[in-house]
């Protein structure tokens, strides 16, 4: 039960963790972090469509984290999302793949556009080379070649926000499933490879952007603007005026260090929830290491006195004691991972947050010491105070 109960909180733990690791060396920067349900130009009035061109507005700017969605997007008269990541989410972000690979920096050299696929029912595997159409450019088709398909359920870096603002890093990553979004899988390609081979057409009547490559698409979501540390509040202040044009629509609008500053207190409240089941984990130890261990040596004092009285030491009656316990404690540990591994692979873990990892192992590895040192020293010290003779007349 303890150990069961530790994986569980340490997961949830190493997940939140993991989740904000990806994002904190942006967030510990100086700078803004918007969420945009769209956001347009300053002077022209047009939706932005890629990170070069809010960088265009930005002087000193370091990093642009953002993600455009392509509009009017289908796959064989379905609808299907397609999105464009700029190149600072491409990297930090690592979702599991069930087939393929996920982008590498060689991709931009391509002469086909890359692409990774969520899980889909579509039969879209890797290796193929399908045609997503483009209604908003007078049916226009572009053809991208699939490398890699991610497992369903992945975070991801979506350019739509559902659910209550958190302000933390959160509104960075959501979940995606297939059945969750009506059975319409999404598919992921680097702004670095569109802007590669881009020219661009202005049509005025859309208010669009549109590349050479057939892609019309918009930036919306969660966006992180960096900064060097030398860039002042005001300079940045400018920025924010510049290229935020009206009538954009902003969701929210804080600083890094603020946002920061959410994320670190949420991942941290986890920790502080823990603490008392922790607590309550430890005694929970001593008291049944304490009883089991009386209990076994009890059991075994009468073998242990015939061992003394054969040669044996005091020592090694209570190595042999040790090694029991150990065996035992080991055995728990090793039934309740094999139950949680034959989980994972059933698919029975999908949509929680237990998991094995190193950090579980790890601290379960502590607790089984602990438990295995308890139960074996307390009793033996009672029993290195003993005669072998007072145990074999008291027993008999």
């Amino acid at each position: 039960m303890v150990f069961v109960v530790l994986i569980t909180g340490i997961s949830a733990v190493v997940m939140r963790m993991q989740q904000y690791k990806q994002i904190q060396p942006y967030l510990e920067k100086k700078g803004m972090f918007l969420q945009a349900n769209a956001l347009l130009h300053g002077e022209e009035m047009y939706l932005y469509k890629d990170s070069d061109e809010i960088k265009q507005y930005l002087s000193g700017a370091e990093n642009v984290l953002s993600v455009a969605r392509l509009l009017g997007a289908s796959y064989e008269g379905k609808d299907i999302n397609v999105w464009c990541y700029s190149d600072e989410v491409v990297h930090i972000l690592c979702p599991e793949m069930e087939k393929g690979r996920y982008f590498k920096d060689e991709d931009v050299h391509s002469n086909i556009l890359k692409a990774v696929v969520s899980y889909n029912e579509e039969g879209i595997e890797v290796g193929d080379r399908i045609q997503i159409k483009n209604d908003q450019i007078l049916g226009n088709y572009q053809e991208v070649e699939i490398i890699g398909v991610m497992k369903d359920g992945e975070d991801l870096y979506q350019p739509e926000y559902i659910g209550e603002l958190t302000q933390d890093y959160r509104q960075c990553f959501q979940p995606y499933y297939y059945k969750v979004q009506n059975d319409t899988p999404v598919i992921l390609i680097a702004e670095k490879q569109i802007l590669a081979n881009q020219g661009k057409r202005w049509f005025p009547s859309v208010n669009y952007r549109v590349s050479d490559v057939g892609f019309m698409k918009e930036i919306s979501g969660p966006i992180v603007i960096t900064y060097p540390e030398t860039v002042t509040d005001a300079q940045i202040e400018n920025d924010m005026v510049a290229m935020i044009g009206n009538g954009s629509m902003l969701m929210m609008r804080k600083s890094l260090s603020e946002v920061n500053e959410n994320s670190v207190r949420y991942v941290y409240e986890d920790i502080k929830n823990l603490m008392p089941v922790i607590i309550c984990s430890i005694l929970f130890i001593i008291i049944a290491a304490t009883s089991v261990g009386v209990v076994s040596v009890k059991k075994s004092m009468e073998h242990y006195a015939i061992y003394y009285i054969c040669g044996y030491r005091w020592k090694q009656c209570a190595r042999i004691s040790l090694i029991n316990m150990f065996c035992m404690a080991c055995g728990a540990l090793m039934i309740v991972c094999a139950a949680i591994f034959c989980m994972q692979i059933m698919g029975k873990l999908e949509n929680t947050a237990v998991f094995l990892g190193i950090p579980q192992l790890l601290v379960c590895s502590v607790v089984l010491l602990l438990f295995v040192l308890l139960a074996w020293m307390l009793p033996m010290i009672l029993v290195m105070r003993t005669s072998a003779k007072q145990v074999l007349c008291k027993n008999r």
